[in-house]
């Protein structure tokens, strides 16, 4: 009785109860048709209402599985994890990505760099739920991601929570969201 909402098939169910499944088969597909596995994964969140519950991300080709309750914590199998104590931008290393539906004028390209041009390195992996996972695990300091799908985001949110980031989504139109970790 619980909707799901996945890549492939959208919403399944009624999106108003209290709990949905958000689903992703295979985030970072293009990684993975590109032999480029270990940079690919499947995702599993429960959100209510007001945000992640729980968040699954299985790594598949790196025998890695992420997994976290908000409010008991974080794991990457079964060793606890925690983000990175780096506070300052100039100090980290954030990760980001262009998805297939960003906007792509010349305008909302130089405000996305505005937005991140201060941190030390950027990172491009490919997999929003990885480079969540990688915050959460203190791999990398920061992740922002706009105009990403709500399905790429959803478990790498609620495992960088659970381990006590950060983790601000806010949900536009049509699943597609602004996605910021650390």
């Amino acid at each position: 009785g619980v909707p799901i909402l996945s890549e492939e098939t959208g919403l399944l169910g009624n999106d108003d109860q209290g709990y949905m499944w958000i689903i992703d088969p295979l985030d970072g597909t293009a990684n993975y048709y590109k032999n480029l596995s270990d940079l690919s994964c499947v995702s599993i969140a429960l959100w209510d209402k007001t945000g992640p519950v729980l968040g699954v991300v299985n790594r598949f080709a790196a025998s890695e599985v992420y997994y976290g309750l908000v409010g008991y914590g974080s794991f990457m199998n079964e060793e606890s994890i925690r983000p990175s104590d780096v506070v300052r931008t100039n100090n980290a290393v954030m990760a980001t990505g262009f998805p297939v539906l960003r906007d792509y004028s010349t305008d909302s390209l130089l405000t996305y760099i505005k937005k991140v041009q201060f941190f030390k390195k950027t990172r491009m992996l490919g997999a929003a739920a990885l480079m969540s996972t990688f915050v959460a695990s203190g791999k990398i300091d920061a992740y922002f991601e706009d105009e990403i799908m709500l399905w790429d985001v959803a478990a790498g949110a609620a495992i960088v929570e659970a381990a006590g980031g950060i983790a601000e989504v806010k949900i536009l139109e049509h699943n597609k969201c602004i996605c910021r970790c650390f």
